[in-house]
């Protein structure tokens, strides 16, 4: 999906840098986060159903991160770091 079509579906959105009007610094939107469980759900079904031999590194650490966790905590735990990470990097822009 490209970047457009991200951004007209309120998933996305983007702040510019403040000394550089060239550099955009995209980040969810709460729309966007709220797709997160839905990923992981799909990353475990995928993992258990389809047997699949090469999943990328991001997907296997997710898997045994769940596994070692719970989905709900690292739903959680994410969802809430990256609220964190997100507000840190618009209150950053508006200096």
């Amino acid at each position: 999906m490209k970047i457009k079509k991200l951004k007209s579906l309120d998933l996305i959105f983007f702040h510019k840098k403040p000394d550089n009007n060239k550099t955009k610094y995209y980040y969810l939107t709460n729309k966007g986060i709220d797709l997160y469980p839905v990923i992981c759900e799909m990353t475990l079904w995928s993992h258990k159903h389809l047997n699949l031999k090469e999943i990328p590194l991001l997907g296997t650490d997710l898997i045994n991160y769940i596994e070692s966790k719970s989905l709900v905590h690292e739903i959680s735990e994410t969802v809430s770091d990256y609220q964190r990470r997100r507000e840190m990097l618009l209150c950053n822009q508006d200096t």
